[in-house]
């Protein structure tokens, strides 16, 4: 079980994304304390106000605003769920022009076990830049599993107008295994 340990959840947008609030909540019910940060494309995507109520944290974050506390503590994982092409290929170059950016890098400078689920359309995965961040992501020892069946080290590609039947379907228990089994 998690105990306290926190847990940072960080949300792209694509149609997962809507489902936060369900991840979130499970991984709390788990044991985990939750902090979540959506990307600004996914604000939109994601109920606020549920992922508030799952995680009891006072907000879901896009940016620090000021006058906010500094936060001090670190989470000990961080989950990409979903990650889309954009910021995955911004991940690798290193760009931080975002809070969920900012977290994210801050985990792969840190070591930070960083989990990533891929939700990329079939569209995409012959682009140069994708063949290069998907080389990238397992040189760097980023864990890579697959929404359709929760396989760690597995990437298929969606077909295009898949994602909200994978993203029903997402299985929250092969997150948490994968957390166990690194912390």
């Amino acid at each position: 079980m998690g105990g306290a340990t926190l847990v940072q959840l960080v949300v792209s947008a694509a149609p997962l994304a809507q489902h936060a609030p369900r991840i979130a909540a499970e991984l709390v019910a788990d044991g985990w304390r939750v902090s979540v940060t959506t990307s600004i494309n996914a604000a939109d995507w994601v109920d606020a106000d549920a992922v508030v109520a799952a995680t009891g944290s006072a907000s879901v974050s896009q940016a620090r605003r000021p006058g906010d506390p500094p936060t001090r503590e670190r989470p000990r994982a961080v989950l990409l769920i979903p990650a889309t092409f954009n910021t995955l290929n911004k991940l690798r170059g290193g760009i931080s022009d975002t809070p969920a950016l900012g977290v994210l890098n801050d985990a792969v400078g840190m070591k930070v076990p960083l989990l990533v689920v891929p939700m990329i359309s079939e569209r995409l995965v012959g682009h140069p830049a994708w063949r290069e961040t998907y080389a990238w992501l397992g040189a760097s020892g980023i864990a890579i599993m697959n929404p359709t069946s929760g396989l760690l080290g597995e990437f298929s590609p969606l077909a295009s107008g898949s994602g909200d039947d994978v993203a029903k379907l997402f299985d929250t228990g092969a997150v948490i295994r994968w957390l166990k089994g690194v912390l």
